[in-house]
């Protein structure tokens, strides 16, 4: 029963950084639709947390099926 509660917990934090990295890909479209020099930037930092994510969505997936 722990580890169904820490899966939950890790799920749950997993989503509020999915939530944030939404927030952060609109904000770099703003920041292109104004041509701000600080786009490039965060596109970077997001591409790279975007991919973490993705491998770690995968894990957590592994994890819950088995």
């Amino acid at each position: 029963m722990e580890q169904k509660i820490l899966l939950l917990e890790l799920e749950e934090a997993f989503d509020r950084i999915s939530w944030g990295l939404s927030a952060m890909k609109l904000m770099i479209l703003g920041l292109e639709s104004v041509q701000d020099s600080y786009a490039d930037g965060f596109y970077t930092v997001w591409t790279g947390l975007s991919e973490a994510e993705e491998q770690v969505k995968k894990l957590l997936e592994a994890v819950s099926a088995g």
